[in-house]
């Protein structure tokens, strides 16, 4: 399998503009595993410059490479060549480029952080991964990528206002349920507030064109159910988001049913406020 590792950049030339990137990890492990740059300062001056290291001044094996501690064994610890220039020496010669050349996509939006849910399965058996995207004005932009026959594929699907817009997205994860996928959470963070949403709206869609109009990879029309839901089966179509096989004749009575009974697997929010400056999501939720 072929990961990726995605990223959201600003763009320093274009005010106000912000890109998601996506690198393959193979790539970034080839990088890692090549040449060293160095810090060298200008004779007689207080101004610095990089310059690649030559090999014979990489210790061996490269530590790029797994290994045994007895390879860089000295009396039972790390030795001090090794240690010193793996701290001294932070940046690679090579340079990872983006999946494709290109950023997945780019908004006039200050975009703050990202969460994926990788490698979800839809009805067309095509892996999409479903990205969750933080704004500085309280939003997280919902998309999906997956790979095409012109490479990376991405659509936005929904963009939710999550805090007021002078609230910043600090921190998005993707907290998963061990029994029940259909129970996965994100957890949205700002300096003040810690909000539960969940992944997905399906049960909130009750017909077929409106289930299938949300082109999301999570949400499919079970027919016989006549129910929108967590599902990798059913009727489902992320590429147009109409399909043929809807027949929406008893939608008013589908939608009736659905407002007076409520759907039994309903997720609603849940929001947890912090009156103080938070500290760390990642010690609070372990995914």
């Amino acid at each position: 399998m072929d990961y990726l590792v995605y990223a959201v950049f600003g763009i320093s030339n274009v005010p106000g503009m912000s890109a998601v990137c996506a690198f393959r990890l193979a790539d970034i492990t080839d990088v890692f595993k090549g040449k060293f740059r160095a810090e060298h300062r200008v004779p007689g001056t207080n101004q610095f410059y990089w310059q690649r290291v030559p090999d014979n001044d990489v210790p061996t094996p490269h530590p790029a490479q797994c290994g045994t501690m007895a390879d860089h064994e000295e009396d039972g610890h790390w030795s001090y060549d090794f240690r010193q220039f793996v701290t001294s020496h932070p940046l690679m010669d090579g340079q990872v480029e983006a999946d494709g050349g290109k950023p997945v996509f780019t908004d006039r939006l200050n975009f703050t952080c990202i969460a994926v849910d990788f490698h979800h399965k839809g009805v067309d058996g095509k892996s999409y991964d479903v990205l969750f995207v933080g704004t500085s004005d309280g939003r997280v932009i919902k998309s999906i990528a997956t790979q095409g026959t012109a490479g990376l594929q991405h659509k936005v699907i929904e963009d939710l206002q999550v805090f007021d817009p002078d609230k910043a997205v600090l921190d998005i994860k993707v907290l998963r349920h061990k029994q029940l996928k259909s129970r996965h959470k994100l957890i949205v963070v700002s300096s003040r507030e810690i909000v539960s949403l969940p992944l997905h709206k399906c049960t909130e869609q009750c017909s077929c064109r409106a289930c299938v109009a949300m082109t999301d990879p999570y949400c499919s029309w079970l027919k016989q159910q006549k129910t929108c839901s967590y599902s990798s089966l059913g009727i489902q179509s992320i590429t147009t988001g109409a399909h043929g096989t809807c027949d929406d004749d008893d939608i008013d009575n589908v939608c009736a049913i659905a407002q007076t009974n409520g759907s039994q697997d309903k997720q609603t929010d849940e929001h947890i406020i912090f009156m103080g400056t938070l500290l760390s999501i990642c010690h609070m939720f372990m995914i």
